[in-house]
């Protein structure tokens, strides 16, 4: 394998970074968190294998020509990867991939980023009980073995056996923004002040109840519905809500910031077991604001606390009108302020920087 010369300073880190879904392969919380992590080391000067799925479904597959990291595409290679050297850090995101390779690879620390109770999310989607309780054992030896345990948020960490408290910290949510400033898009609210625009960017699965948000929404009159997203539930959603609302499937980050741009607001639906919603943060940094469902846990946490105009109860069709009316009247300096604080306080790099560049443990 060849590597950029970047890498070849004394003090890079090298990191093995497992990952079952990684963006933009697999559109969701966890796999864009995992892309912006490995993107955050490669922008310090360290070096990142990847370990990923090579497919995750007929729709999101691994292509060539990635520029993230160097991706180990095989079994065998990993395992030549394995005697190759000892790594500085291991970071995994997710249960199954982790569960062989924490086995075979010599490393410094082991570090993983717990993104919520795997078997309560298995169990939303309707798994068996069997299936969710080895899921449940699989993560849990993860977390015995980890060094170290980050969650987005306080109440995710107590979703974690108390045993595991003391080597967890909460770090919140990151995001890379760095991808927002590349778009050249600037905060900006509609020019139609008539129109409300809508702006739904969700995976379309039960977890996220796009569908119970839709079925409200079709009784508030004089709103424009996007539906940014796709997922298990995608044809059920176009047959049942294509009529009233435009449903475009994933769309890539530059054309997510545009939607974003041109909405009144984005909305964020949620049946609960949620990590945070990194599209709360991307539409704060564009300085559009959001209306989150309180089911989503730290996410309505956290925009409540900036105002609780940002925050909705599900199936309520009377707050989420009379909050979106009240929405659309804030000044834009308001949000101005807000989305440069979001920036602040959610760099990716920044938390990189400060949490991970002591770190050197390799041969």
């Amino acid at each position: 394998m060849k590597f950029d010369s970047k890498f070849s300073r004394p003090e890079s880190i090298y990191i093995l970074h497992i990952c079952d879904f990684i963006y933009p392969y697999v559109i969701g919380g966890s796999s864009r968190f995992a892309s912006d992590l490995n993107n955050a080391f490669l922008e310090l000067g360290h070096l990142s294998f990847i370990i990923t799925r090579p497919t995750y479904n007929s729709r999101y597959r691994l292509r060539d020509g990635i520029s993230v990291g160097v991706f180990v595409r095989s079994v065998i290679s990993a395992l030549a990867l394995s005697l190759a050297r000892r790594f500085d850090l291991l970071i995994a995101h997710h249960y199954l991939l982790a569960s062989f390779f924490v086995a075979i690879f010599r490393y410094s620390k082991f570090i993983y980023f717990y993104h919520g109770p795997i078997q309560e999310e298995s169990l939303i989607k309707g798994s068996s009980n069997l299936s969710a309780t080895f899921k449940k054992i699989l993560e849990q030896r993860l977390l015995r073995r980890a060094d170290q345990i980050y969650c987005l948020s306080q109440s995710m960490k107590q979703t974690l056996p108390k045993r595991f408290w003391v080597k967890t910290l909460v770090c919140g949510p990151k995001l890379d923004f760095s991808r927002i400033a590349s778009t050249g898009l600037q905060q900006s609210f509609p020019t139609d002040g008539a129109l409300t625009r809508l702006l739904i960017a969700r995976r379309l699965t039960p977890r996220t109840d796009v569908v119970g948000l839709l079925s409200v929404l079709r009784e508030i009159e004089g709103v424009d519905i996007t539906v940014a997203g796709g997922g298990e539930l995608y044809d059920s959603v176009v047959a049942e809500f294509g009529d009233f609302a435009t449903i475009t499937g994933p769309l890539s980050d530059e054309k997510l910031y545009q939607a974003i741009r041109k909405s009144t607001l984005v909305v964020v639906p949620s049946a609960g077991y949620e990590g945070f919603g990194l599209i709360i943060l991307e539409a704060l940094a564009l300085g559009v604001p959001v209306l989150v469902s309180k089911s989503a846990g730290p996410g309505y946490d956290y925009v409540t606390s900036i105002n609780p105009l940002f925050g909705y109860h599900n199936q309520n069709v009377d707050e989420v009108q009379s909050k979106i009316s009240a929405i659309k009247k804030l000044p834009r300096d308001y949000m101005e302020d807000i989305s440069k604080s979001v920036v602040v306080e959610f760099d990716m790099i920044n938390f990189v920087a400060q949490e991970f560049t002591q770190i050197k443990g390799g041969d």
